[in-house]
């Protein structure tokens, strides 16, 4: 079959990159779009996986509408040359390869629809399939709906396929857990207009109770720090994660590794929520500062053995099983491509 990836967040890269070597080794055909993202191009090209980069992100609204059409347009271009059978991703283009190109669309999601209502309108009534964990909560499209036991982050950091490499760390001269990260993120998708994160204030406190211990700070602009692809190993091994990104929240959660998630978003999407109840992130929206606080100075006075990440990072992959294989068993028992 020929397949198209389209693939505009640099975790989706991480989500897919599996399933594409997968396919590719079963005599598929595979063809990868990008979006100039950050991190994005560099993951994909530290992985080896060719693609063909189709858009920047523009600010605004009506700019990433305008951004939308075009790279919709040079898709439907692209499936004139190379006729697809299936398209996934967790773009809104691809579900226009069902209309006007006869192709199956699967929009993989975990976001709740009530969080990404745009996205909802325009990618889901052509979708042919949506793709979401069983926890996640909607109200249209059920029959559309392709539900899972897993999370997206468990395709790349499941104990099956992920093992964090300590050497990694004294390429930075760091040691085990006397660490800490700080992600912050742009907050520019469209989902994301009037919602806030993590604050000077945030940073301050940071400063003011962490200052024994070494701060490596990531964001999305630029220059990094931390190299893309070294990202997991080092949140592996950190003490703490401090962030108000949702998907290195849960990164974080699925390697047993402590996370403050300072969010407007801390209470709307289900496997956040999930997460924080089993324990796995504490959770507060910008305006809680006292509780931030407060959970900050718990967090750096609590040391955990290795030991005891391990038998947290087993129970996770117990509730949450490898993304790829839970995606591959929906594929086969609907049909839609045949693996062995």
């Amino acid at each position: 079959m020929n397949i198209l990836f389209d693939l505009g967040h640099a975790a989706h890269v991480h989500l897919f990159r599996r399933m594409i070597s997968v396919l590719q080794q079963n005599g598929h055909q595979v063809t990868v779009v990008s979006r100039d993202k950050p991190h994005v191009l560099a993951l994909l090209d530290s992985y080896g996986i060719r693609h063909q980069c189709l858009s920047k992100p523009q600010k605004g609204l009506i700019a990433l509408f305008m951004e939308w059409l075009l790279r919709t347009w040079k898709i439907l271009r692209l499936h004139q040359k190379k006729q697809f059978d299936v398209a996934i991703g967790t773009s809104v283009s691809i579900s226009y390869l069902s209309l006007f190109g006869h192709v199956v669309s699967i929009n993989v999601q975990e976001d709740d629809d009530a969080v990404i209502p745009l996205h909802v309108l325009l990618a889901y009534p052509l979708s042919s399939f949506i793709v979401n964990p069983k926890l996640l909560q909607f109200k249209y499209f059920a029959k559309k709906r392709l539900l899972h036991n897993s999370l997206h982050e468990m395709a790349y950091l499941s104990t099956a396929v992920f093992t964090p490499d300590k050497e990694i760390l004294h390429k930075y001269q760091l040691k085990p857990y006397q660490y800490l990260i700080v992600r912050k993120v742009k907050l520019d998708a469209h989902h994301d207009l009037g919602q806030s994160g993590l604050t000077t204030e945030h940073l301050n406190l940071l400063d003011a109770h962490a200052s024994n211990l070494t701060i490596l700070h990531s964001n999305e602009v630029g220059t990094q720090k931390i190299a893309v692809a070294d990202m997991h190993h080092l949140l592996a091994f950190a003490s703490l994660l401090i962030t108000d990104s949702q998907t290195m929240a849960a990164e974080a959660a699925c390697l047993a590794t402590p996370v403050i998630q300072v969010s407007s978003f801390e209470n709307k999407l289900s496997y956040i929520r999930h997460l924080r109840q089993l324990g796995f992130i504490q959770a507060f929206k910008p305006t809680q500062l006292d509780e931030f606080a407060q959970a900050l100075f718990e967090s750096l006075a609590t040391s955990e053995t290795e030991q005891c990440r391990a038998e947290k990072r087993q129970q996770i992959n117990t509730i949450f099983p490898d993304f790829t294989e839970e995606f591959f068993s929906l594929l086969r028992d609907n049909n839609i491509v045949k693996l062995p």
